[in-house]
């Protein structure tokens, strides 16, 4: 029986792989880099940590200020 049960679960994890395998493509991974980006000046040729500034200045904009 426990067997069966093993083999019930490796057949379930295949079927669920490519669920798993697309949340961590196009949602985790891009959601991970953005928060990294997000504390950098990044010009595509060079990355400089910046810390906070980006959210300080962003919260100085009166503009996203407006919008929010």
């Amino acid at each position: 029986m426990a067997k069966q049960k093993k083999k019930y679960d490796k057949i379930a994890f295949v079927f669920i792989m490519p669920f798993l395998l697309f949340m961590l493509i196009f949602i985790y991974i891009p959601v991970i880099i953005n928060i990294i980006l997000s504390f950098t000046d990044y010009n595509l040729v060079t990355m400089r940590f910046v810390g906070l500034n980006n959210y300080k200045y962003l919260f100085q904009d009166k503009f996203f200020l407006i919008s929010l």
